[in-house]
């Protein structure tokens, strides 16, 4: 194992706090498992050794729910099962004296370039201002009825990577009223009213996550800390009608 960074804001963020004491343990102690561009081969059984020796921890399921918030990658790379930890490079600063990754990328970078050394890298945010904000075409259509989702969704954090979970999950008609039906629920929960918003997840990792198939804020409630059932579809009518409002205006 080897010596990381652990900054104070890793007790505090959002997306952690949202985990198990295990999974948030687990996900620190992968970073001193990986190698300098922060990879690792994925041996539950062993990790669990390294990591939690003298308790019952049933670290692959742990690993499942860290991939299912973004924190982790899961892949298969020539016949091999391996782990990337996400924004490794931006938290961590490995000695100089540390050898190169031996591991091949997530995106098959082969070993031994600097590019698969350095990990994968973040596009440029997309400022408008000269050759690195444009990282997106601009006008570039949102996934269908993600409009409508962000309309609802209390944070406003990171846009454009919940932009691509939607497009991933393609929800159909069905499980895009579920998702914002729940969304709206959790919003009036004291769950997510508590401390001004500070424990409501990123909308990429509430997407990740299938949250809305947990148990904890069900739709049958006839209140949530004052507010009723029947201000659910009023709510969702009313994102309805400020995304096509916006639609129309970008057409104009």
């Amino acid at each position: 194992m080897r010596a990381r960074n652990l900054k104070p804001s890793f007790f505090h963020d959002a997306e952690l706090v949202e985990l198990g004491f295990d999974r948030r343990l687990l996900f620190a102690g992968l970073w001193c498992l990986a190698d300098r561009s922060g990879r690792l081969r994925d041996r539950p059984k062993q990790i669990k050794v390294e990591i939690f020796p003298a308790d019952n921890v049933e670290v692959d399921a742990c690993l499942a729910d860290l991939a299912g918030a973004g924190l982790i990658t899961r892949y298969q790379a020539v016949g091999e099962s391996y782990i990337q930890v996400r924004s490794f490079s931006r938290h961590q600063n490995p000695h100089h004296r540390e050898p190169p990754s031996v591991i091949p990328a997530p995106d098959g970078t082969p070993v031994g370039t600097r590019q698969a050394e350095e990990g994968p890298r973040r596009a440029p945010a997309n400022t408008g201002r000269g050759r690195r904000g444009r990282g997106k075409a601009e006008g570039e259509p949102l996934p269908h009825g993600f409009d409508t989702f962000w309309q609802v969704y209390p944070r406003k954090d990171k846009k454009t990577d919940a932009a691509k979970a939607w497009k991933e999950l393609s929800p159909d008609a069905e499980l895009q009223t579920r998702i914002l039906e729940d969304v709206t629920r959790r919003t009036a929960s004291p769950d997510w009213q508590k401390e001004k918003g500070r424990f409501i997840p990123l909308a990429g990792s509430y997407l990740r996550g299938c949250r809305w198939e947990d148990e904890g804020v069900k739709l049958g409630d006839a209140k949530t800390n004052g507010h009723t059932s029947g201000r659910v579809p009023e709510t969702i009518a009313f994102a309805h009608h400020n995304a096509a409002r916006r639609r129309e205006a970008a057409h104009e």
